[in-house]
């Protein structure tokens, strides 16, 4: 069962008041869409501050685990059995005019947890606080 409780995002580089989501991967997925948003990066430019390594938490259903991923990219693995990524949510890169989709596989169960990583992540490169309430 997913844990449910409130995630803050503080956007202090970026024009947008503070967002609360009620889950780690609604956060991932807020986040990186306001920073799409609000820059103009290509794809390898995301993958460079969001690596694969930062989803990997160890699980056993995803054999290469991904932060983001190009829409077209997307495998029948990536769908089945569950779905591993927000379909029904793609971002659109400004500079490539290409979507993306986001891995929803996220868990926020220690200070080494794949979320805490993509924490640490946005924060270094977007200046981007994390909480959690």
């Amino acid at each position: 069962m997913k844990r449910k409780s409130n995630y803050t995002a503080v956007y202090n580089n970026f024009p947008e008041p503070p967002e609360t989501f009620d889950y780690v991967n609604h956060t991932v997925l807020g986040v990186l869409r306001t920073i799409c948003k609000n820059t103009s990066y290509t794809f390898d430019e995301l993958l460079n501050f969001f690596p694969d390594e930062l989803a990997d938490h160890g699980g056993k259903f995803m054999a290469h685990p991904y932060v983001i991923k190009k829409q077209s990219d997307i495998t029948d693995d990536d769908l089945k059995p569950k779905k591993r990524i927000f379909t029904d949510q793609p971002i659109r890169l400004k500079k490539e005019n290409i979507l993306i989709m986001v891995s929803n596989q996220w868990n926020n169960q220690s200070s080494e947890s794949n979320f805490a990583y993509f924490c640490r992540a946005a924060k270094k490169h977007f200046n981007i606080d994390i909480t959690e309430d």
